[in-house]
């Protein structure tokens, strides 16, 4: 319970700060080109959503939604798009990943990179391929069948 109190004030931090960046931004946006729009929403939205997010894998959908509306916001920023409209076309075109999937994929590629040696020592040590203890060989001469 604690770990969620405690995840629930970083994802709260976090949103608080998004948003101010992104009324910010809204301001300056009819001075911005698409791309320069894409980077600064970059730099100071999607780097801080992203940082750190591995800690909310399990966690409830209510703290993950509060993150995603934070993506939601800056896609319809980037687009221009009203709050009437569908965002999902945005996100797909940023090709960006849902909160719940990107944190999903980043526990993915860490896995992958810890099992090929591309990770740091610490979490390759952690992480040790299976192999199973009998030979199942007779399974697939079976399954050949």
């Amino acid at each position: 319970m604690l770990r969620v109190l405690e995840l629930l004030l970083h994802v709260t931090v976090v949103c608080k700060s998004s948003f101010f960046h992104i009324r910010n931004i809204f301001k300056i946006r009819k001075f911005l080109s698409y791309d320069a729009c894409k980077i600064l929403i970059h730099t100071f939205i999607t780097s801080r959503v992203g940082h750190c997010n591995l800690l909310l894998y399990g966690q409830p959908k209510c703290i993950l939604q509060r993150l995603q509306s934070v993506l939601n916001r800056a896609a319809r920023l980037i687009h221009l798009s009203s709050r009437c409209e569908h965002v999902t076309p945005s996100i797909v075109q940023l090709h960006w990943l849902p909160i719940e999937r990107r944190i999903t994929f980043e526990i993915a590629e860490i896995t992958f990179k810890a099992l090929h040696g591309c990770a740091p020592d610490f979490i390759t040590e952690l992480i040790k391929p299976y192999t199973p203890d009998r030979d199942f060989t007779i399974f697939k001469r079976i399954v050949a069948f």
